[in-house]
């Protein structure tokens, strides 16, 4: 017979597993020997309790299989870039970007364009992998550095995430919320508004260092005419990141989405140039590098293959949440934030925590949206806080704050694209910390919502 997991118990499982992410992080630069320890922990704890292997099998196949549509999506986000890159794609938006964003405040022009795609896209990985690579290749020339312009980027990615109508997570927030997606962004704008100006001044006072001087002119220039050489750069070549975005407009799934993009890519290949089926081939599973050894460094990498880590630690850590949520391990850590709650402006705070702390725990950004939304919408009845609030605590800290945990399924997406590490680009994503700030300042100051009330239709 299953018995209920003690408190002690849980937070050994819980320790071990955090103790081998970082051991591995620092040791061996991946969280992937933390995760497997702590599903043995899991495993073995689970056993003393009653549950059987099968069962504990049962959970993780569960928990596994609810990650085969991000799994799916990794595995092409790697063929995407080393497609775009061989057909001449990533060459072309650089090409385009240095003509245009090397004349203006290259820092805040990331920020401010990934922000709008965000919105359009309503996903930061879609975003990220549409401009990361050329924004990055083009802020690299410049001279601003890499941790700095994966921070803009990011914190551009993560508007429409948090924001846009057809983001997954606004739609999740709502759902468990029980409220209507429309109403919950009239109360995200208020503390969006003040975060995004800040992020702007700061990207932009950043940014005025980078500026062109004439040893960069001239490497840029080198590099134009490198592009032009090898690659055939015209108006088709644009196609597929514009399909991509269009498909994403008419509410296509981001999977049918980078599909559209890779096909585009292989068929503009293969219609004009002389790479054959088996070079695109193990282009798209090996990465591309290019024949001229010069562009390198500036263009090569991509793959399925680039992918793997982040696929198997995907996959580890949703066969550990799998564990975690069947045998209701999170639940009595709700418990202990709950039961001493006195304040509104207390549970703001409280549920904050709460998200990060799930989000640090399961791996999993929808995890952080459906456990608070879940569970604490009578508490905010009771405190007197319309459930929008609550929509909007879960959105500024359970949605935003995944790429701030190295060991995040949204964190390694981003590494795998962007190339910089999690510790690196953290302190320049400034929105994903700041919107957390300010939604527990908000709280503070005025914890009452007036504005939008639990009405009828909202219940």
């Amino acid at each position: 017979m299953n018995r209920e997991i003690r408190l002690p118990e849980i937070m050994t499982v819980l320790s071990i597993t955090f103790l081998g992410i970082a051991a591995g992080i620092i040791v061996f630069n991946t969280a992937l020997i933390g995760l497997v320890l702590g599903i043995f922990v899991a495993m073995v704890v689970c056993k003393k309790n009653g549950y059987t292997l099968l069962q504990l099998w049962q959970m993780i196949k569960i928990g596994a299989g609810s990650a085969k549509v991000i799994l799916t999506i990794m595995s092409l986000i790697g063929m995407l870039s080393a497609s775009w890159m061989l057909s001449g794609t990533i060459a072309a938006m650089m090409n385009l970007g240095f003509d245009y964003l090397t004349r203006m405040n290259a820092l805040l022009a990331f920020f401010v364009i990934t922000s709008i795609i965000s919105l359009i896209l309503g996903t930061s990985i879609g975003s990220i992998s549409v401009i990361g690579i050329p924004f990055m290749e083009i802020g690299n020339t410049i001279g601003i550095p890499l941790p700095l312009i994966a921070g803009a980027i990011i914190s551009g990615a993560y508007v429409g995430d948090r924001t846009s109508p057809i983001s997954s997570s606004v739609n999740l927030t709502a759902a468990m919320t029980n409220t209507q997606v429309m109403d919950n962004i009239k109360i995200m704008l208020k503390t969006l508004w003040p975060v995004y100006l800040a992020c702007m001044a700061f990207y932009f006072v950043l940014g005025r260092e980078y500026t062109l001087l004439e040893d960069s002119i001239y490497h840029i220039t080198t590099i134009q005419t490198m592009l032009d050489q090898h690659y055939t750069i015209s108006w088709y070549t644009y196609l597929p990141p514009i399909l991509l975005m269009g498909f994403a407009l008419l509410r296509f799934p981001i999977l049918y989405c980078i599909l559209v993009g890779i096909f585009s890519s292989v068929v503009i290949t293969l219609s004009t140039t002389d790479i054959g089926g088996i070079e695109i081939l193990k282009t798209l599973i090996f990465g591309y590098t290019p024949e001229n050894v010069s562009l390198n460094n500036i263009i090569s990498g991509g793959g399925w293959l680039s992918m793997i880590d982040v696929i198997l630690i995907i996959l580890f850590s949703t066969a550990l949440n799998g564990i975690l949520e069947h045998t209701k391990m999170i639940e009595p850590l709700i418990d202990i934030f709950v039961k001493k709650i006195k304040t509104a402006r207390e549970l703001v705070l409280k549920t904050s925590v709460l998200c990060v702390i799930i989000n640090a725990i399961t791996c999993n950004q929808s995890l952080s949206i459906i456990i608070p939304g879940k569970f604490l919408k009578t508490e905010y009845q009771k405190k007197g806080l319309s459930k929008n609030h609550l929509s909007r605590t879960i959105a500024d800290s359970g949605v935003v704050t995944v790429p701030l945990l190295p060991w995040n399924v949204n964190a390694l997406a981003i590494v795998a694209i962007l190339g910089v590490g999690t510790l690196s680009y953290t302190p320049y994503a400034l929105l994903c910390y700041l919107l957390p700030i300010v939604t527990v300042a908000y709280g503070y100051l005025k914890p009452v919502n007036n504005q939008i009330r639990n009405n009828a239709h909202l219940t």
